[in-house]
């Protein structure tokens, strides 16, 4: 017997509502994922809401079926003041407000939380796996998971008769199932605009790429590698002091999961057999600006490197946040058929590439030395051009204080010798940091 799951969802206001009730709850009831749970034990669907989307969803059919297996539970919130379109400012402010009651209210619960939004689709047996991995004694299991294109997803799904074309699944009450293998095809199929840019070697792709995918030659699918993942189980039985800073300045990715839950057992998917998501987004929806260069960024492999090990410094070094740089070193694989030599020695050449550019973080990091990282400036000539322009780009942002500080104000000088001081560190040594 484990202790009972609360599944949490942050949503506001018709558009994010019906996503839910639509898309993330259906998929939710498939065969192998709440139905193999009763609410009887405990377990819950944390609703962080108004209470007028309460009150709109409550008699829903899907709401009554939902009841058997885990027990809808208001975590009421504020209506936004202002208008929270997708991808906002104030969008992004008021759902790290409803992460930080959710995450809250599952740690009083001292349950297992699984972290979700409104607008992703699961994959049928997402909740066997989970009850699998809190079996086997994990305390975090994350699951990677990259925007598709919301127009062309739904539109594919209704041609395969995965989802009705003339009802709403919250109303009709059914179940949208999706095995693993083919939800894996469609998210690989239906990149969007804005995540699509992070496949190595792209006209498009960013210096510094939070992800960045490979194709494997002949084969359909795609090897990924990050700093991000979705936390999609969280033990907070292991939680002593519950810290949810990080929810003033951002959201999971500031540090949550490092500062809860890095001492446990840890577990990525890494196969989409397992488990995977879809997270869908209109494609008027498109945050990066258009390309203008007449080449590739990192066309050769020198430049990959350097961008790697910039990331890898900025993403990882920079917050000394160790989950992320364990997560970009696992390979994550999205595939259709069953994995052969090709896909093997795609691997072997990614790993190649990413021990040349940022090995030493490994190697240090290995056995009892997790807390290390390496100098951030200690004269390797390997190193020393991708340790140089970490700084730069770190120091970037400072600029505007540097330009306040020759006008002689004392406030911005201060604030520049606090960061030389955090940047350099021990930077012109050769010692290992702790």
């Amino acid at each position: 017997m484990i202790k009972p799951f609360c599944f949490m969802v942050p949503f506001w206001g018709q558009r994010y509502r019906d996503y839910f009730v639509d898309r993330c709850l259906p998929s939710l009831l498939a065969p192998g994922n709440l139905p193999l749970l009763r609410a009887a034990d405990g377990h819950r669907i944390l609703m962080a809401t108004t209470s007028v989307d309460w009150e709109a969803i409550s008699n829903l059919r899907l709401m009554d079926k939902l009841r058997g297996y885990a027990t809808p539970t208001l975590v009421e919130i504020p209506s936004p003041l202002s208008d929270t379109a997708p991808g906002g400012a104030d969008a992004i402010r008021h759902m790290n407000l409803c992460l930080r009651m959710l995450t809250q209210t599952a740690y009083s619960y001292r349950a297992y939380g699984c972290s979700l939004l409104p607008d992703v689709i699961v994959s049928d047996g997402m909740v066997a796996s989970l009850i699998e991995r809190a079996q086997a004694g994990y305390h975090l299991v994350l699951c990677t998971a990259l925007r598709q294109t919301e127009e062309t997803v739904l539109a594919e799904m209704s041609e395969r008769g995965l989802m009705p074309k003339s009802s709403r699944l919250s109303t009709s009450g059914e179940s949208l199932t999706i095995p693993p293998r083919v939800m894996a095809d469609m998210a690989v199929r239906h990149l969007h605009a804005d995540v699509a840019i992070f496949e190595e070697g792209s006209w498009a792709q960013p210096f510094l790429p939070p992800y960045r995918f490979w194709r494997v030659p002949g084969r359909s699918g795609l090897i990924l590698h990050g700093f991000f993942a979705a936390p999609i189980l969280m033990d907070y039985g292991i939680v002593d002091a519950h810290d949810v800073t990080c929810f003033s300045a951002g959201g999971f990715e500031h540090g949550y999961l490092q500062n809860n839950f890095y001492k446990g057992k840890i577990h990525l998917v890494q196969d989409s057999d397992e488990l995977g998501m879809l997270s869908l987004t209109s494609r008027s929806v498109v945050q990066t600006k258009p390309v203008t260069r007449r080449r590739p960024l990192q066309r050769s492999r020198w430049t990959q490197c350097l961008s790697m090990r910039v990331s890898l410094g900025i993403y990882a070094r920079g917050p000394r946040d160790r989950l992320k740089r364990d997560l970009f070193r696992l390979p994550i694989r999205w595939h259709t058929e069953d994995l052969d030599a090709a896909w093997h020695q795609q691997e072997r050449l990614i790993a190649a590439r990413i021990e040349a550019a940022v090995g030493d973080y490994y190697t240090l990091a290995d056995g009892p030395n997790k807390k290390r990282f390496p100098p951030r400036l200690g004269f390797r000539p390997r190193y020393l051009i991708g340790d140089i322009l970490t700084i730069w780009v770190a120091a970037w942002p400072y600029l505007s204080v540097l330009k306040q500080a020759a006008t002689g104000d004392r406030y911005a000088w201060s604030r520049i010798k606090q960061r030389l001081s955090g940047l350099l560190g021990a930077g012109l040594s050769t010692r290992f940091e702790r």
